[in-house]
């Protein structure tokens, strides 16, 4: 968006407008960037993609509590971020707890390593249910 108000103050400096030209230019540019601005979701989280390696505890989980890997996903980029079960002084990998609603509805606790080269899903949760899984 600052490019956009450099080009108009630019416009406006430099070039010998009139008022009414000057206010039309600034609503143009106003318009236009909310216009290629639309699609942006500006309070997404910065979370670049990374390939992703689930544990076997963590498919053992999913399978027990049927969560599959779409929905983990899903999690992963719009979860949000609980501070209280993240540790980012876990190592190897800091950990970082998300929690949102799956398609389904299910409300659901993704427990991701955030490593280096990769995010390491180490269990996933189903926040809502009891489940009787017998996973090691």
């Amino acid at each position: 968006m600052s490019l956009w108000v450099s080009i108009v103050l630019w416009i406006c400096y430099f070039v010998q407008t009139s008022q009414k030209m000057r206010s039309f230019l600034i609503g143009l540019f106003f318009f236009a960037g909310l216009f290629f601005t639309a699609g942006c979701d500006l309070n997404a989280p910065d979370r670049p993609a990374k390939p992703v390696a689930y544990t076997r505890h963590a498919l053992c989980r999913m399978d027990c509590r049927n969560i599959n890997e779409s929905e983990v996903l899903e999690i992963l980029q719009k979860g949000k971020v609980n501070e209280r079960k993240s540790n980012a002084s876990t190592k190897p990998c800091p950990t970082e707890a998300l929690e949102g609603r799956s398609a389904d509805g299910q409300k659901i606790r993704v427990v991701v390593g955030r490593c280096d080269d990769s995010d390491k899903i180490i269990t996933v949760i189903d926040l809502e249910n009891e489940y009787a899984c017998s996973c090691n």
